[in-house]
């Protein structure tokens, strides 16, 4: 063996992040000159240098040199103890090197991104949110979530109001918002509230929100009363108006004694002639036939349109974007986008995650360049949420995955099932 090997400390602890030195004492120990190389084997191997990575002894000396860990500070490293060695080659004697074991402890650290989804619902009974919690740190994390209105008018129900935040995952939290007091007819009612996360150990988190309360009756029911009311009205004063006017004929004695071989004369008559409508279709402007159809909008996935207010109509649709990502070590995700047509309205109400695959990576939602949701894609194979996101049109629905398989491309994909609103 022609060379030593002595490690200053066999057991280190490491900050996310951040730069921790551990001194290797290299000593030559061999009869000739020699050129030793230093490498660091096991997991901190990815984010572990060596300073310098060789050195040229004299028989009988010896050099320091470091070794710098940095973990990164993000999920993929949890945090605990990592084994590591360090193994020093001769170039004289390859037989003779040696490899000398330690252990280095990454410490926690606490990252958590939080959204009230969405932060205002409308309702005439009820509003549901949904509270979004990424875990960005490298430990799990207890959570306790609460909710309260400052009011005392809303009665709010949370599924479920504990759970664990596993590193580099999303969690979600379902609230239910129910008004203690309806009312028939009026106008809306602003009802806020107030949800907050309590991480284990770490600082509360507090999420605004807003419940819109409508009116019991529908504002269109309210209309379509009216019309029918005024309707009948209208019926009644035109019916009186034709029998007022009615002409009846009381001169019997002007009339022949004689029987008339004319065809009798009715005393009563009318302005009004009989109009026919078609038996099929509704009638036009024109007074034409239109066809009825009972076919779907194009696109809508055989959903039946229904009337969306101000002229617009309503079809529920299902998207489904397919991804195909190259395998990268870093640098930016690969960008899949479906585009909402101009003039429409997007209502995400149901999102599927699909990774039948098993890749590995991160999978990301974002409208335009908001971020909605972040994963990772090996925390699920198939997953679906409910988080009511709302596309207006010209924004893009857009999912970034960043693969890091080996080899194999990643394909997770992303279906959105929900209405579709377009403008009159």
């Amino acid at each position: 063996m022609a060379v030593s090997v002595v490690v200053s400390a066999t057991a280190t602890s490491a900050s996310p992040g951040r730069d921790t030195h551990c001194r290797v004492r290299v000593r030559n120990t061999g009869p000739v000159v020699d050129q030793f190389g230093i490498v660091v084997i096991g997991e901190p191997a990815g984010w572990t240098r060596v300073e310098p990575s060789s050195v040229n002894l004299l028989p009988d000396t010896e050099q320091l040199v470091d070794l710098v860990f940095t973990p990164p500070r993000s999920p993929e490293v949890p945090a605990g103890e990592v084994p590591f060695a360090v193994q020093v080659i001769s170039r004289e004697d390859p037989e003779g090197s040696v490899v000398e074991e330690g252990t280095v402890t990454v410490e926690p650290f606490t990252s958590l991104v939080t959204e009230l989804v969405p932060r205002s619902s409308r309702g005439r009974r009820a509003g549901e949110h949904t509270a979004v919690v990424d875990n960005l740190g490298n430990q799990p994390l207890w959570l306790n979530v609460l909710a309260a209105d400052p009011d005392d008018k809303l009665d709010i129900r949370i599924t479920p109001d504990a759970v664990i935040a596993e590193p580099g995952t999303a969690t979600f939290v379902k609230l239910k918002v129910r008004p203690k007091k309806t009312f028939l007819k009026g106008n809306d009612q602003t009802l806020a509230f107030q949800a907050t996360v309590l991480p284990e150990g770490e600082d509360p988190i507090p999420l605004n929100g807003i419940m819109v309360q409508r009116q019991l009756l529908p504002r269109g029911l309210l209309l379509a009363l009216a019309m029918l009311v005024g309707l009948l009205l209208a019926a009644v004063v035109m019916l009186n108006t034709v029998l007022a006017s009615t002409p009846i004929s009381t001169a019997r004695s002007a009339l022949p004694s004689t029987p008339s071989s004319a065809p009798p004369v009715s005393l009563l008559t009318s302005s009004s002639a009989p109009s026919s409508v078609p038996s099929s279709g509704v009638p036009g402007s024109d007074g034409q036939s239109v066809p009825n159809s009972s076919g779907g909008v194009p696109g809508s996935s055989g959903a039946q349109p229904t009337s969306g207010g101000q002229g617009g109509t309503t079809v529920t649709r299902t998207i489904r974007v397919l991804t195909s990502a190259r395998p990268t070590s870093g640098g930016d995700p690969q960008l899949f986008s479906y585009p909402v047509p101009s003039g429409t309205t997007l209502t995400a109400a149901t999102v599927r995650l699909q990774n039948p695959a098993r890749d590995t990576g991160t999978i990301v939602i974002r409208r335009n360049g908001e971020l909605l949701l972040s994963l990772a894609l090996e925390s699920f194979s198939d997953r679906t949420v409910q988080p009511n996101w709302v596309f207006s049109g010209g924004q893009d629905l857009v999912v970034a995955v960043t693969c890091r398989n080996t080899q194999v491309a990643c394909t997770p994909s992303v279906t959105v099932v929900g209405p579709v609103t377009s403008s009159g």
